[in-house]
């Protein structure tokens, strides 16, 4: 219906010092131009652009619209539309497909050869946006009809794109005409008549950009009420001078959960106490626009879908939340062989809810409302794809039916017994190749393929060809996995948050003030790390996991190592049921006097495993946890060596905790720090924000650090500090301590990053390895030498207090290294919202204030600088005609 088309609405001019941009369609209602400093960023708007002397244009680009600014490693960037299609109007709006972009750069223009990295990013970036993105000029695309009406004051910035990209224009309170809104999924439109009625079909989805990413990289909720694969589907209908609309969702199961390849189980990643919040502001935030909410679960009985849908049923039944049901419908099992019709039953017994649910409907002659959409269904199954592709589509059509019989559009055929039918009416041909591609556009966007249903959508049969596509985008859903997702999910990492080589100076001043907007309160961290030598260990209580009553922690933070023994067909995978068995040994010694503490993240890898518990009662202050894996054993091939992790918040303060066993044997220090220094590189990239980051950071594990001493030596310090200590001679006993860790491999490790940023506290203990089962070291060989290698380091941030109350080894002698624990008060804030929203307001006066002082103190050199430029070309012409005069 509509013809790509290049919008000639701005001209940009880029010149050395600053971007001008001049808009020539007069519908936009500008009468300014508008300037970017190239050196300062800031963006002004002036009647005309003021010529400055011997400036020339590098530069002219058309554009259809400006999308934004966004910031590079190097540069910043003007991000515009270069060429776009009109595919859709919904009364005076209308919806163009971005085909091409182009970035601006602020500076100077990206050479391949010179910035590749950089380069090579801008060019992901750009392919990124020019496929299943749209813009409107005049209204918010990412508005249902019905809140533009209805005095919804929402902008549902879920759903904009480039949210991020127009922050500094509305800084700088540039008209927002000047920049267009932008959205992701699909918007798709079809002129057809049915019965005696001429009917145009809008299709729109709206995909939000919270908890966005590549299928296996993003699954489940996060802390902030986001799920992955987070699409709102409206569908306009224009009839018989009526517009109506209807809108329903679908999403990944609103719990917290991950799954390792197609073929990976699912695997609940939280205490179920610890997915209630998330799982209310979810439904929250859909019963702002509606106020019922029917979720249809889609999957089905076999073993990794089982445990989603107990997830599921059990957090709905626990946590009711009036006007929300779920109905569960196995799909596969009804429509076996793509026998989608046996699905119909189902959706027809919904029509009574349907009817309920209702639409908004306007009357486009006299602008009367109709009527309000009351009700919505959100729609899952495990990928939230094809299955959910096939029952929205039938779903939407019976809705449409019964919407088109309230407003007396007759056209005598059951929509839904028809869709199948390709010789009934054109409006359901066009109808199914629409939801086709709808389908086709949220598939490619999560996982690179196109819907496997997607040729049985259009042909309402299965065919030869639907077979080979069904197999094919199988196939590639496969390779993407394994080898595109990771990179793609990065490119969109980047774009969402742009590269941040340094922190800002707003994040600086906020760190800086930060005593004068958050409030803080103490709480008791403890941390164990252990190697216990392939050995499951219980009766912790007796010793380990022993808290008196003064040092009853508020939280706990155990890392183990070498869980299991390294064996070489097992260094590539992990037991789940020997780090099962752990965790019941460590919840029987720590909840001997009833429930006390609750598991709330556990990651592991290989031999290591990372537990974090809460006292049961302050459960609810953790919140963002995320987890990672970094191996570094066999170049970073196995995990018998390497680091697990996790993050999490208490309140509004961040913690890392991230559990290393480093590379063993006295000559292997220099691989030990390279391999710190790799754990820091690598961990949480795909958050674009560094493992050392956090407000505080535990480093801990088997470090393996040796003495450089030889075993006679040390055996001997080891005795004189025993016989100074059970005389009573603590002085003495300490001393010989203080000559032990004068040979510690880990003070050349603490001169270098990232150690050197970690504190450790003063050891007051003898060597934790290597060690027998009668409580001596191991001495066979010349070169064990007994070692500090279980070590507990800490990082702070400038502004976070903590005091450590102790640290020190137990004598438990299950393995051949002891156990070390340190007990830590940290102080966790609590931000004042409405006290850091005003500082950052201050912050940003103040910023601009100084730009304008140093701009008018610039022009002013620029002026002294030209008139002492002219003077001096006076002097020197008149000293030549004095010259010429008096020769």
């Amino acid at each position: 219906m509509f013809k790509s088309q290049f919008l000639n609405n701005f001209t940009i001019l880029r010149l050395a010092q600053r971007i001008i941009i001049n808009a020539n369609e007069r519908s936009l209602g500008l009468q300014t131009v508008l300037i970017i400093d190239n050196q300062t960023g800031k963006i002004f708007e002036q009647q005309e652009a003021p010529q400055i002397e011997g400036e020339t244009c590098l530069e002219e680009i058309q554009a259809s619209s400006i999308l934004g600014i966004y910031q590079g490693q190097l540069q910043k960037y003007l991000i515009v539309c270069k060429k776009c299609e009109l595919v859709a109007q919904v009364l005076k709006q209308k919806y163009y497909r971005i085909q091409s972009v182009g970035f601006i750069g602020f500076q100077f223009c990206l050479d391949k050869k010179m910035y590749q990295e950089e380069y090579g990013q801008i060019q992901s970036i750009k392919e990124y946006l020019s496929n299943h993105f749209y813009f409107s000029y005049n209204g918010n695309p990412a508005q249902p009809l019905q809140s533009c009406y209805n005095n919804n004051y929402r902008d549902f910035s879920e759903f904009l794109w480039n949210n991020h990209l127009t922050n500094k224009f509305q800084d700088y309170d540039i008209q927002p005409q000047w920049y267009c809104k932008m959205i992701q999924g699909y918007v798709g439109q079809f002129q057809s008549k049915l019965g005696n009625e001429q009917i145009k079909y809008i299709l729109i989805s709206r995909k939000c950009r919270y908890q966005s990413g590549t299928r296996f990289h993003h699954r489940g909720i996060n802390d902030d009420g986001y799920v992955a694969n987070y699409v709102a589907t409206e569908f306009v209908i224009m009839v018989k001078g009526f517009c109506i609309s209807h809108v329903i969702y679908r999403g990944s199961v609103p719990t917290f959960w991950k799954q390792k390849g197609i073929t990976g189980q699912v695997k609940i990643t939280r205490n179920e106490q610890l997915c209630v919040h998330a799982y209310l502001k979810h439904f929250n935030d859909l019963q702002e626009c509606y106020k019922s909410i029917s979720c249809i679960n889609l999957m089905g009985e076999n073993t990794s879908e089982s445990t989603l849908n107990e997830a599921f049923k059990s957090l709905v039944e626990k946590n009711q939340i009036d006007g929300v049901s779920l109905v569960r419908i196995d799909f596969h099992k009804i429509c076996k062989n793509e026998k989608f019709k046996q699905i119909d039953n189902y959706i027809r017994a919904s029509d009574k809810e349907s009817i309920q649910f209702d639409c908004f409907a306007i009357n486009t002659v006299n602008q009367q409302i109709m009527s309000l959409q009351q009700g919505s269904y959100r729609v899952n199954c495990l990928d939230c794809l094809d299955r959910t592709n096939a029952y929205q589509s039938r779903l939407c059509l019976r809705i449409t039916d019964l919407l088109l019989v309230k407003y007396q559009v007759n056209h005598d055929l059951d929509l839904l017994y028809m869709i199948e039918d390709t010789k009934a009416c054109e409006f359901l041909n066009q109808y199914r190749v629409i939801w086709a591609e709808n389908g086709d556009a949220i598939s490619q966007l999560y996982c690179g393929t196109n819907a496997t249903t997607s040729e049985f959508t259009k042909k309402g049969r299965t065919t030869f060809k639907g077979f080979f596509t069904h197999n094919l985008a199988s196939i590639g859903r496969l390779f993407n996995q394994t080898f595109i997702d990771s990179t793609k999910n990065q490119i969109i990492e980047s774009y969402l948050h742009g590269i941040q080589n340094q922190r800002s100076s707003l994040q600086i001043y906020l760190q800086s003030q930060v005593k004068s907007y958050c409030k803080f309160q103490k709480y008791k961290l403890f941390a164990l790390t252990w190697n216990v030598n392939g050995n499951l260990i219980l009766n912790l209580q007796k010793d380990v996991l022993e808290f008196h009553q003064d040092y009853i922690p508020d939280f706990i933070v155990i890392s183990l190592q070498e869980i299991q023994q390294y064996k070489a067909h097992k260094i590539i995978g992990q037991n789940q049921d020997i780090v099962n068995e752990w965790i019941k040994s460590i919840e029987s010694s720590i909840n001997m006097n009833g429930k006390q503490f609750c598991l709330v993240q556990q990651e592991n890898l290989v031999g290591m495993l990372i537990l974090i518990y809460s006292k049961v009662t302050l459960v609810q202050l953790i919140s963002k946890i995320s987890t990672d894996r970094i191996k570094t054993g066999l170049e970073g091939h196995s995990g018998n060596k390497g680091a697990c992790l996790i993050r999490f918040q208490i309140k509004d303060s961040e913690i890392a905790v991230c559990n290393c066993h480093l590379a063993s044997g006295y000559g292997k220090n220099k691989r030990r720090m390279e391999s710190l220094e790799e754990i820091h590189e690598k961990a949480f990239k795909n958050s674009m924000k560094p493992l050392d980051s956090s407000d505080y950071t535990l480093l801990m594990g088997d470090m393996n650090f040796r003495l450089n001493s030889n075993q006679a030596s040390t055996l001997d310090l080891i005795e004189q500090q025993k016989q100074f200590y059970q005389q009573g001679n603590l002085r003495q006993a300490e001393q010989c301590i203080i000559k032990l860790q004068q040979q510690d491999q880990a003070y050349e490790a603490k001169t270098k990053y990232p150690l050197q940023e970690y504190q450790e506290a003063c050891i007051t203990f003898l060597p934790t390895y290597k060690l027998n089962a009668n409580h001596t070291y191991q001495t066979k060989k010349q070169e064990q030498i007994p070692s500090y290698c279980d070590r507990i380091f800490i990082k702070t941030n400038e502004q976070a207090l903590i005091k450590q109350l102790f640290y020190k080894s137990i004598e438990r002698f299950d393995s051949d290294h002891l156990p070390v624990t340190a007990m830590f008060i940290i102080d966790v804030k609590s931000i004042d919202k409405e006290k850091e929203a005003n500082l950052i307001k201050e912050f940003t006066q103040k910023s601009n204030q100084l730009e304008e002082e140093e701009n008018t103190l610039e022009e002013q050199q620029k002026y002294e600088k030209s008139a002492t430029q002219k003077s001096e070309n006076k002097k020197g012409m008149f000293q030549q005609f004095k010259d010429k005069f008096l020769k």
